[in-house]
């Protein structure tokens, strides 16, 4: 298997359809090239968006779904694709068709994803993650579950779902070292599954917004700490900002290896992605690549 080094894109708004996706996939081409490693991504994450929180930063607009996303991407990325599919909110009868649909279209990994932080009990109708993971062995060949380090019990979690089936694990947007003492503090699991460490750029529209801050918020003093390094890399200047990013990475991907995990890269850009973030994942890569 060879190491993943993924960029996510999110899908349009269904109002702007198929149209707005391909612009956005071209400039992301154009800006990796640009940048020298379009060649190095092999991989597209396509993340199921569902209807969450009403507190939001920025509106959740009807989105194309995931599986439509990536066969309008296909022709213009012929890339491995990954999809995220939320489990707990479709019948079980339903999700088997959706899993045989996401194969038929050559998608061989997929996350598996549980509920948002604010969900209403009587809306699970189907299986949570670590039950999926067990139902779809056999049909899906990679199949992926969110690691959260900074949530409390994560551990015993993610353990659960290492010896449920999963054979990958995509990790939050980090912003911190507390991944590495969680990784430390894991049985070494068996099967040497995947890691996707995730990184991304912090515009200085996230000092407005806080799309970023809403997206990592969980409870604790290690949550709140990467909170304001977050609000702090919004405020700085360019070159700086690069560089403390470039330090993070660093730290994180040469001392994450070694714990049983192959360790592969996610790049995400939360506010869509900018010549400053092309430039900085190409330094990132540079500095290692798996």
């Amino acid at each position: 298997n060879m190491p993943t080094v993924a960029f996510e894109l999110v899908p349009s708004a269904r109002s702007a359809g198929a149209p707005k996706l391909l612009a956005e996939a071209r400039k992301v081409k154009t800006l990796l090239g640009a940048a020298g490693i379009l060649d190095q991504v092999n991989a597209v994450l396509v993340p199921q968006i569902i209807a969450e929180e009403g507190d939001r930063p920025v509106e959740l607009e009807d989105k194309l779904d995931a599986l439509e996303v990536q066969q309008i991407l296909k022709p213009e990325l012929p890339l491995s694709y990954i999809l995220t599919q939320v489990t707990v909110f479709t019948p079980l009868a339903e999700l088997k068709k959706r899993i045989l649909a996401l194969r038929r279209s050559g998608v061989e990994r997929t996350v598996f994803v549980g509920v948002p932080r604010v969900f209403r009990e009587e809306d699970v109708v189907g299986p949570y993650p670590s039950e999926a993971l067990g139902i779809f062995r056999e049909d899906m060949p990679s199949r992926g579950v969110i690691v959260i380090p900074t949530r409390p019990d994560e551990a015993e979690r993610f353990t659960a779902k290492l010896t449920a089936g999963a054979n990958f694990a995509l990790c939050q947007l980090l912003f911190s070292h507390s991944i590495l003492q969680f990784l430390r503090a894991l049985p070494r699991p068996e099967n040497e599954p995947e890691l996707l460490l995730s990184f991304g750029y912090v515009p200085q529209v996230e000092l407005k917004i806080g799309l970023i801050r809403w997206l990592i918020r969980d409870a604790g003093p290690i949550v709140e700490a990467e909170m304001a390094a977050v609000a702090e890399l919004a405020a700085l200047p360019y070159a700086q900002k690069k560089q403390r990013l470039l330090e993070l990475y660093k730290r994180i991907v040469f001392e994450s290896q070694g714990h049983g995990f192959r360790i592969g890269l996610h790049f995400e850009c939360p506010y869509g992605l900018s010549e400053p973030a092309a430039e900085t994942f190409a330094a990132m890569l540079e500095v290692w690549s798996p």
